[in-house]
C-alpha cells in the first residue's frame, strides 16, 4: 500500500497534474485512515469490512453545536443599604449570612426628632381629616339646636334695644315723675337726719371720730339729693341727643348680632360650602404631605431588605455612630439563590448569541458541576482592548439543584443529553426522544449540586444550533471533491462506490446527511496518512481540526482539490 501511495503522491508533484478522481480517493482514504485512526477506533467495523479499513452506519440522531464562553458568577440582586440620617445605632435585628424577607426591618437608629416630628404631623393630619369628615356629613342635632338659640336670643336684644330707643322718644310717664320727685325729696330728708345728728353729737362731747362719720353721711346724703334731682330734670326735660344716639347704636348692633345668628344657622342646616370643603380638603393634603416627610425621615433611621436575600455582609452594632450615607454600607443584601452569569463575548460569537438561549455552566471551583442557564440580555456596546473587540451579555442559572439541560432551543418538547463540546454520546448517535419531552434512558438522573457563589468563575456551553431526528454520520466519513461532498458506500458485494450527498449541521464529531444515503447503509471511513511531499502548500502537514487540502504541490485551490474536515473540526 505504501508503494500505491508514493506513486499517487508522485504523481500530485508532477509539474503538469492530471487528477485521476479514482486516484484522488483512493490517496484520501489512505490519508484519511492515518490521521484519524485514534477517533475511528471508537466506532464499531462493520462484519463485511475488512482489518484494514474502518467503516460507520447511517444512523438517525440528533447534533448540536456550541458556543464556548467564559464569565463571572454574580447575585441576581445586590443592594449595599445605608442610613439617610445620622445618629446610634439602637438595633440590629439580623446576624450574617441570615435569610430575609422584603420589608424585614433589618437596623433602626435612635431618633427622638424624627419620631416626635412623625407623631406630630400624625396628629396635625387627624385633625384635619376629622374636620373634613365633619363637614361632609353635615351638622349633627346639638349644633342644629344651638344655631336655632342663637337667633331666638338676637332677636331678644334687638327688641330690648328698640324699646329702650321708643321709651327715650315717648318721655316719663307720670309714676316715673312721681317717683323722681319722691327720690328728691327723701335724699333731702336724709340730708336734714344727717345734719340733726350731727349737732347732737357736738352738743354732747362726742368723740372726733364719730364727729367725722356724722359729717360723712352729710356729704353722702347731700350727694344723693343731687343725683335724685338730676334724674328729676333728665326725666322733666326729656332725652338729649347723646342717649338717642346710644340708643340708635345699640339698636345696629343687635340687628348685625342677629343677622350673624341667622347666617350661622342657615349654614349649619344647609351643610357647607363646595367652596370650604374645597379649602378644609387642601389642608388635608398639606398635612398628609407632612406626615409623607416626617415618615421618610423616620425611614431614613431604618433599614429595610427591599427584596427577599441574604445577608452577605454586616458592618455595624448596637451603640455604633453612625452618619448618613458612607462609603461603607452598614448592611449588604443578595440573592444568592437567583445567581447570573456576567459573560464576555467575543465579536465571532456575537452572532451565534439570542435572549432565551439555553445551554450550560461548568464551575471549575466546585469540582465541574455544571448548571443550567438561559441568556438574559445580550449588551451592544462594544469594548476594546488591545485590537480585540468584545461585548457584554447575562445569563440566568436556571436551577441551582441540578444539572439538567431540558428542551435546549429545539422549538420542541425535546430531551437532549448535551456533552460540555457540543459532541454526541461516543457511539456517534445523540440520545434525543421526541413527543413526551421526558428524558431518555441514556439521560443520566440530575443529581444535588453544590451551590455557585458570587465571584466564582464559571465556563458556559451554549447550543448554537440543532438538528433533531436527522441522518448522521462521522464527520470523518465526508469528503469534499472540487466543492462537491462524497461519501464511500460499501456494497453488499463488498466493493466501494463513491456517493456524492448534501450535509448540513456539522460540529466535532457528526455531520449532517440531508440527502444522497438512506438510514442503515454503510460507508467506508477514509484511512489518512500524512504527505511526504515538500511542496509547502496543499500537502503540507495534517493540522487536526483544520480543512486539509490536497492539491499541486505549491499549491491550493485549482481544479481536482479536494478536502475534508477531521477530527477536532469546527464546532459552529
Amino acid at each position: 500500500m505504501a508503494t500505491e501511495l508514493d506513486q499517487l503522491l508522485g504523481e500530485f508533484n508532477r509539474p503538469v497534474w492530471r487528477a485521476r478522481p479514482l486516484a484522488i480517493v483512493a490517496a484520501l482514504a489512505v490519508i484519511g485512515a492515518l490521521t484519524a485512526g485514534a477517533y475511528y477506533a471508537l466506532l464499531r467495523p462493520s462484519e463485511s469490512a475488512t482489518p484494514d479499513r474502518q467503516t460507520a452506519t447511517v444512523t438517525r440522531g440528533a447534533i448540536t453545536t456550541n458556543v464556548s464562553l467564559s464569565g463571572s458568577i454574580a447575585a441576581q440582586s445586590t443592594s449595599g443599604l445605608t442610613f439617610a440620617e445620622t445618629g446610634t445605632v439602637s438595633r440590629v435585628n439580623v446576624t450574617l449570612g441570615q435569610e430575609v424577607k422584603a420589608g424585614d426591618v433589618l437596623a433602626e437608629l435612635d431618633s427622638p426628632a424624627a419620631k416626635d416630628g412623625l407623631r406630630q404631623a400624625e396628629l396635625n393630619l387627624q385633625a384635619a381629616q376629622i374636620s373634613l369628615s365633619k363637614m361632609l356629613e353635615g351638622a349633627s342635632p346639638a349644633d342644629k339646636a344651638s344655631a336655632e338659640q342663637s337667633v331666638v336670643q338676637a332677636t331678644t336684644t334687638l327688641k330690648q334695644a328698640e324699646d329702650a330707643l321708643k321709651k327715650l322718644h315717648a318721655g316719663p310717664t307720670t309714676s316715673e315723675l312721681l317717683a323722681a320727685q319722691q327720690a328728691v325729696a327723701s335724699a333731702q330728708s336724709q340730708v336734714k337726719t344727717a345734719e340733726a345728728n350731727l349737732d347732737k353729737l357736738e352738743d354732747t362731747g362726742a368723740s372726733k371720730t364719730e364727729i367725722a362719720a356724722a359729717k360723712t353721711s352729710i356729704q353722702a346724703a347731700k350727694l344723693g339729693v343731687s343725683e335724685a334731682q338730676a334724674k328729676l330734670t333728665d326725666l322733666t326735660n326729656g332725652p338729649d341727643a347723646i342717649d338717642v344716639q346710644s340708643a340708635q347704636s345699640a339698636i345696629t348692633a343687635a340687628k348685625a348680632g342677629l343677622e350673624s345668628a341667622i347666617a350661622k344657622r342657615d349654614g349649619v342646616l344647609r351643610g357647607a360650602e363646595p367652596n370650604d370643603i374645597a379649602l378644609q380638603q387642601n389642608t388635608v393634603a398639606k398635612a398628609q404631605l407632612a406626615y409623607d416627610t416626617a415618615k421618610e425621615t423616620m425611614a431614613g433611621a431604618t433599614l429595610v431588605a427591599p427584596f427577599d436575600g441574604t445577608v452577605a455582609e454586616l458592618n455595624i452594632k448596637v451603640g455604633d455612630q453612625v452618619g448618613a450615607g458612607g462609603d461603607t454600607a452598614p448592611i449588604t443584601l443578595h440573592t444568592p439563590n437567583s445567581l447570573k452569569i456576567e459573560l464576555t463575548v467575543g465579536d465571532t460569537d456575537y452572532q451565534d448569541l439570542e435572549v432565551g438561549q439555553k445551554g450550560f455552566a461548568t464551575v471549575s471551583s466546585l469540582d465541574n458541576a455544571s448548571f443550567p442557564i438561559e441568556i438574559e440580555s445580550i449588551g451592544s456596546l462594544p469594548s476594546t482592548n488591545q485590537g480585540v473587540v468584545t461585548y457584554r451579555a447575562t445569563a440566568r442559572i436556571l436551577d441551582l439543584g441540578t444539572a439538567a439541560v431540558a428542551g435546549i432551543n429545539s422549538g420542541a418538547p425535546v430531551q437532549v443529553q448535551v456533552s460540555p463540546d457540543g459532541s454526541a454520546p461516543p457511539s456517534g448517535r445523540p440520545e434525543a426522544q421526541q413527543g413526551s419531552g421526558a428524558p431518555s434512558a441514556a439521560a443520566s438522573t440530575p443529581e444535588a449540586k453544590p451551590t455557585p457563589l458570587p465571584g466564582m468563575q464559571a465556563q458556559v456551553t451554549l447550543v448554537a444550533d440543532q438538528r433533531l431526528d436527522v441522518l448522521t454520520l462521522p464527520l470523518a466519513a465526508v469528503t469534499r471533491v472540487a466543492g462537491q461532498s462524497t461519501v464511500q458506500v460499501l456494497k453488499d458485494d463488498g466493493s466501494v462506490e463513491t456517493v456524492p450527498v448534501v450535509t448540513g449541521l456539522s460540529n466535532n464529531r457528526a455531520i449532517e446527511i440531508v440527502s444522497g444515503l438512506e438510514e442503515g447503509q454503510t460507508v467506508v471511513l477514509p484511512q489518512a496518512a500524512p504527505s511526504n511531499s515538500g511542496g509547502g502548500g496543499g500537502n503540507g502537514d495534517i493540522v487536526s481540526g483544520q480543512p486539509i487540502t490536497i492539491g499541486p504541490g505549491g499549491g491550493g485551490g485549482g481544479p481536482g482539490r479536494i478536502e475534508f474536515f477531521s477530527p477536532g473540526g469546527a464546532t459552529r
